[in-house]
């Protein structure tokens, strides 16, 4: 009988070995994740930079696109003014040579 309580102690003894080591696991286990945490919180922020230069980027490359087709139609209407100045100024050239041409006639008449 006391062969038996030896052996049920050494074997209670083992269990509760087998308990503490998987405490300790399971302690260090908490280290590692601890120690994980600054760094999941550094990608969370660098998660979140990306996302506001991301934001960014696509309000400035939006206010670009409407800039650029401003600029765009003024070219246009510029481009319109031009040719209608270029066409007053053919105009007014061709008068005045047949002005000059006329005066030419008369003097010589």
């Amino acid at each position: 009988r006391e062969d038996a309580l030896h052996l049920e102690v050494a074997s209670m003894r083992r269990r509760w070995r087998q308990a503490a080591d998987r405490v300790e696991e399971l302690e260090a286990g908490g280290a590692v994740a601890s120690a994980t945490e600054p760094l999941l919180a550094q990608i969370a922020d660098l998660q979140a930079a990306a996302a506001s230069r991301r934001d960014n980027w696509a309000d400035t490359s939006d206010s670009m696109h409407t800039r650029l087709a401003t600029v765009e139609a003024e070219l246009a209407a510029v481009s319109s003014s031009k040719a209608k100045v270029e066409r007053r100024l053919a105009e007014a050239d061709e008068q005045l040579r047949r002005q000059q041409t006329e005066l030419v006639s008369l003097r010589g008449a």
